[in-house]
């Protein structure tokens, strides 16, 4: 309760959410029985914050006894939530959950940035073979099986949902998808990007990509919806859109009426 909350500042890298790892790390650094104090603030701060709170690396470095791993303990979590009921696709628990309308539907498209990133949907992790690629950042639910069932590759889970108002941590989350993407080029890996179609979240972090590579937002966000073919929903998302402005400290620029709709607004 001492540790002050960080401002919304997403140009600065300054998010309130940040305050998670700031308080357990307080809690931690106090001493004392240190293991059971932050087995105790953290549960508290989780539930305060969420688990988009979380930094990745983080959720990549927990474990449970006696060989869960982040994604285990997520899918308890989710589990007791939901009073050990699945959602009707299946998750938290089957090893692929599975989408109605999505499934043979594969695309991948390559980030006009870095031809080293992939961005695609949810089909496409049923690759048949190798996949061309070492690293998947997914922003989507995937189920608790291997993201490739032929090939072993880091896979990082983020937490973003693609519905208004239902992202508390949003730019944090948006901040930490798109940084976990350049960790991950940095150290020489081809990454996959995906969520369930691959229309909004995929742009938007991909944009998110792009600006900390040295691209202004709304170039970013234009060259990625070119290489998506033109087709995407992130203007049916303000929220997540707007992000992509916000991190790159700018104004949010939404695009221009298109004719006819200006031309309903006269009628109505």
């Amino acid at each position: 309760t001492r540790t002050p909350v960080p401002e919304l500042a997403p140009e600065r890298g300054s998010f309130p959410a940040q305050h998670f790892q700031l308080a357990t790390e307080a809690a931690v650094r106090a001493g004392n029985d240190t293991d059971t104090v932050a087995a105790i603030a953290g549960a508290l701060l989780g539930a305060r914050w969420g688990v988009s709170a979380i930094p990745l690396a983080w959720q990549q470095a927990v474990n449970g006894w006696p060989a869960m791993s982040g994604p285990d303990l997520v899918r308890l979590a989710v589990l007791t939530a939901r009073k050990g009921m699945d959602d009707g696709d299946g998750w938290p628990s089957a090893p692929r959950v599975k989408i109605p309308g999505y499934a043979g539907k594969g695309y991948v498209a390559r980030h006009p940035a870095d031809p080293g990133v992939l961005l695609g949907n949810l089909p496409m992790t049923e690759f048949a073979g190798a996949p061309p690629v070492d690293a998947v950042v997914s922003l989507c639910r995937v189920g608790q099986g291997p993201i490739f069932s032929h090939a072993n590759v880091d896979h990082v889970r983020v937490w973003l949902v693609d519905k208004e108002g239902e992202n508390p941590n949003l730019h944090y989350a948006l901040d930490q998808a798109a940084r976990q993407i350049l960790r991950f080029r940095k150290e020489g890996k081809r990454v996959f990007v995906h969520c369930v179609a691959g229309r909004s979240r995929t742009p938007a972090v991909a944009a998110a990509y792009s600006t900390l590579l040295g691209t202004d937002p709304r170039t970013a966000l234009t060259e990625v919806w070119a290489a998506l073919d033109k087709h995407w929903t992130l203007l049916a998302h303000p929220q997540l859109h707007n992000a992509v402005y916000e991190l790159a400290g700018q104004p949010p620029n939404p695009p221009k009426p298109r004719p006819w709709r200006r031309f309903f607004r006269k009628r109505t």
